[in-house]
Formats: C-alpha cells, structure tokens, sequence
C-alpha cells in the first residue's frame, strides 16, 4: 500500500425525531495534483463501496448522493490580499460554490463524472461563473483541493456503524455527532 495524500472527514447527524438511523456525510478532500488521477477516485469509489455496499441498502432510508466542491485561494483585485476559501465568495450569494449539485451515486458513472469534473481548468471556470456579472474585488487564484461531498440516510443497524462504530457516539451538548478524520491508502 502507498500512503495517499488525502483525507476522509466522516460524520453521522442524529435527528431526535428519528433517534434509529442518522444522516452519514462524508467529505473527501483531495489535493489538486491528485484530483485527474483515476486511482484516487478510484479509491473513494472502493471506500464508499465498502462503507455503503449493495446488499446492505435495505437499512438505507435515503440513498447515497454525492457533491462536488472545492477549497481554493482568492486574490483582492486591489490590495493583493489572499484568502484560503470554501464555498461561496460572493457575499450577495447564497450559491455554496459547489462544482456540481449533488447527484445519486452510481457505480457505474461515478469515476468518469468525478474526473471530468474535477479538472482544475473546469473548476476555475465553474468558480469564477458563480459571480453571476456581478462586480467584486475578489478573484478566485489558484485551487488547492477538490471536496467530494457523499450523503445518506441509514438505519443504526447500517454496516456503516459495525466499520466505524465511533460515528454513533454523542458529541455532547445535546449534540450526537459521531466524527472521524482518517487517511486513505491506494492497494
């Protein structure tokens, strides 16, 4: 196995309305000079495979559907001043500065979507698009990252929970957030 510069963020949401099953959200996050490789995504493909397989989807409320967004710098047109940014920068905006909105996932479709659009060039473009012909003193610079954005409703009996059984546990404060960061690795 080679170590992989990139990161799993997971997380299950606990509604007391529904206190048997949670919303898992995970987050890939992948540094630009791996976004076109197809081992990465493939990588999270096998990840979410794993995490979520086929014959578990019984204890699935609502499906796996997946986003794509990006971290990245923008540069004060003015000043020179450079921020490190997520999401939208146009405070007139509402828009989460994503790449894509967020689409079902299919195993057969997944990889060739994910590199077709995570290509630096498309992302800038998608990025400096959501400006909507309004005037700002920000321009988004440089991309550093490619954020895969994965959700789904699952029963807590979901196979999910017996892989990373820490995502069930409280965060405190009337809050029950299981979390895990972890890195992953290409076989």
């Amino acid at each position: 196995m080679t170590h992989q510069d990139f990161k799993l963020d997971g997380a299950a949401l606990y509604d007391s309305s529904s206190p048997h099953q949670r919303i898992v959200v995970y987050h890939f996050n992948i540094p630009i000079d791996r976004c076109e490789t197809i081992e990465s995504i493939e990588t999270i493909q096998r990840q979410i495979e794993t995490d979520f397989p086929h014959q578990d989807r019984a204890r699935v409320i609502v499906p796996l559907y997946y986003q794509i967004s990006a971290v990245y710098t923008l540069v004060h047109r003015e000043t020179g001043e450079i921020r490190y940014w997520q999401g939208s920068f146009n405070p007139r905006s509402r828009d989460l500065g994503q790449i894509t909105s967020f689409r079902p996932f299919d195993v057969q479709t997944f990889v060739p979507y994910v590199l077709s659009h995570s290509r630096p060039q498309y992302v800038l473009n998608e990025l400096n698009n959501r400006v909507d012909g309004q005037e700002s003193v920000w321009s988004v610079d440089e991309i550093l990252s490619i954020i895969i954005s994965i959700q789904a409703t699952v029963r807590t009996t979901h196979i999910v929970f017996a892989r990373h059984p820490h995502l069930l546990s409280g965060g405190g404060h009337g809050r029950h957030r299981g979390r895990k960061v972890f890195r992953l690795y290409l076989d």
